[in-house]
């Protein structure tokens, strides 16, 4: 196999510090770990790197880092992916009421790993030429104060 940068960081693990979302106390996680417990309040932290990194598209990754490595990368990364669509569908609970009020509503599409959030207006909101004002100074808005791993929210 020839030399791959990205395994660096899960041959040779170093150590590097995560600030709990939830008591913003500091963690160390070392770079081929991707999940831990925060020490102070005991909630569990995964780690945000998930975006375009080597693991994601490589075919060589599971041979790369090995069997045991990848497996705890793909059940960190499922049970992330799985709480960040809990918690975007609960933000969508606190505003759809008020798009209910004016003869709209919002469905939760799609949660992807990378952040990205895609929803569905229907009702009024879906012809109603505000939706993106509405999309992104009030849905996105609140939906990235409630889930900061949230990047964008598009609609579809």
């Amino acid at each position: 196999m020839n030399y791959c940068p990205g395994a660096q960081k899960y041959r040779q693990p170093q150590p590097e510090v995560i600030k709990c979302p939830c008591c913003q106390n500091e963690t160390e996680i070392w770079t081929d770990e991707f999940k831990i417990t925060c020490p102070a309040c005991k909630n569990p932290l995964v780690r945000r790197e998930y975006g375009a990194i080597c693991l994601e598209w490589c075919r060589e990754a599971k041979t790369c880092i090995g069997e045991e490595k990848f497996s705890r990368y793909k059940e960190a990364r499922k049970e992330r992916r799985f709480k960040m669509k809990e918690k975007v569908e609960a933000a969508l609970n606190k505003i759809r009421p008020m798009l209910q009020a004016d003869g709209g509503n919002i469905e939760l599409i799609e949660v992807s790993p990378d952040g990205i959030v895609k929803v569905r207006l229907s009702g009024a909101c879906g012809s109603c030429p505000m939706s993106q004002v509405t999309l992104k100074m009030g849905v996105e808005k609140l939906i990235k104060k409630e889930v900061p791993e949230v990047k964008e929210v598009i609609a579809v």
